[in-house]
């Protein structure tokens, strides 16, 4: 059997203020998919081969942790206060278990993909 876990599961959420993780419950331990490209792999095919989740349990994912980018406060002060027009979506990469995101002022930040830290 394979083994159990109760842990995390790293994804490649949509950043656009702060990053969060969903995930699962309890069960087999999926094999770690990464996220090493912008569109998923050198070829820009946009998409995961990862299965765990689909239409029959995406309504139980829940969160498990959430990142605010430090210099959100800022960006949100200077730029949507002031209507610039200006909006930050980046894609984040996880590559070995470290998740690569860029900030909204375009700062890079690395997290640890189970805790968020």
């Amino acid at each position: 059997n394979p083994p159990m876990v109760c842990q995390t599961t790293p994804r490649a959420p949509h950043l656009i203020a702060s990053v969060s993780l969903l995930v699962l419950g309890c069960g087999p331990e999926p094999p770690v998919i990464e996220w090493r490209y912008h569109s998923g792999d050198a070829g820009s095919k946009r998409y995961s081969p990862d299965a765990q989740i689909d239409s029959s349990n995406v309504a139980d994912l829940r969160m498990v942790w959430r990142w605010r980018a430090p210099d959100w406060d800022l960006y949100r002060d200077q730029f949507i206060a002031h209507d610039f027009g200006y909006e930050n979506q980046s894609t984040p990469l996880m590559v070995d278990g470290v998740l690569y995101v860029s900030t909204p002022l375009n700062t890079i930040a690395a997290l640890d993909a189970e805790t968020g830290e």
